[in-house]
């Protein structure tokens, strides 16, 4: 596997999306049998023709998928082939597929053995100009664009409060895009402080709903929020969605630098 430049932990990680937010288990029985029974057909494919998926890489909505076929040995694929690596043993086939709407699966079949692999919904990519624009700051906050650890974000730079607590709200350009056919929705951030957060939404009743608490590190953080877990039918159409950092009235002031929202 070594030699192929296999990375099993993209693939296993694929699979492990579908059943997990974070520590939490957000699925079914059904759900897990789907994925005993990939893998088991992915182990069946591997053991009678040597084919393999070693690495699944997910860009926006373009996934690449790198297959080894052993010397001698053919297969087809659902998505479009986009290269090809001559290597010890056979080839790595590289192979793209887009992601269109909520179901989608990069197939394998090698004469009458294969597998498919569950590649999630078609995601919302929010980041740059678009995020800046997407962002409803107060008086005393303040939005712009940086460069920070070689990536472009939208750096927010909170300022203390000695009353109330420090928010940073969404736009109807983020907001909208959520509901009842949303599986999951990630905030991808750097802070230059830990804290609490709680992020909140607000639907047809105008209450605000807390959605999701966690602490965050000071560093690189993910929020993920379960939207199927929500019920939608009280909720409603979204109004408001807003992050609260820190404890009321903590009067610290903290740089929070946006990456991009994921919805998908």
């Amino acid at each position: 596997a070594d030699k192929t430049g296999a990375d099993f932990d993209s693939v296993m990680s694929l699979l492990y999306n579908n059943l997990f937010t974070g520590t939490r288990v957000e699925t079914d029985g059904d759900t897990y049998e789907a994925m005993r029974s990939t893998l088991l057909s992915m182990l069946e494919t591997a053991e009678k023709t040597g084919v393999l998926v070693l690495d699944v890489e997910t860009t926006e909505n373009d996934v690449d998928a790198k297959v080894f076929l052993p010397a001698g040995v053919s297969a087809t694929f659902s998505g479009e082939q986009a290269g090809e690596t001559e290597t010890e043993g056979g080839k790595i086939v590289t192979v793209r597929q887009t992601l269109s709407g909520k179901v989608n699966d990069f197939t394998v079949l090698s004469g009458e053995t294969g597998f498919s692999l569950d590649l999630g919904a078609e995601r919302k990519m929010i980041r740059g100009d678009e995020l800046l624009g997407a962002l409803e700051t107060s008086e005393s906050d303040s939005a712009e664009k940086a460069d920070y650890e070689g990536q472009t974000v939208v750096q927010v730079n909170l300022a203390a409060k000695e009353t109330g607590a420090q928010e940073l709200s969404f736009a109807s350009a983020v907001y909208s895009l959520i509901g009842s056919e949303t599986e999951r929705v990630t905030l991808r951030f750097y802070s230059d402080t830990a804290c609490k957060v709680t992020l909140y939404i607000e639907g047809r009743t105008n209450l605000s709903l807390p959605v999701l608490m966690t602490d965050i590190a000071a560093g690189y953080n993910e929020l993920t929020l379960a939207a199927t877990g929500l019920n939608w039918s009280s909720i409603g159409q979204l109004k408001a969605m807003y992050i609260q950092f820190g404890e009321s009235g903590d009067n610290t002031a903290r740089v929070i630098r946006l990456v991009e929202i994921e919805i998908m």
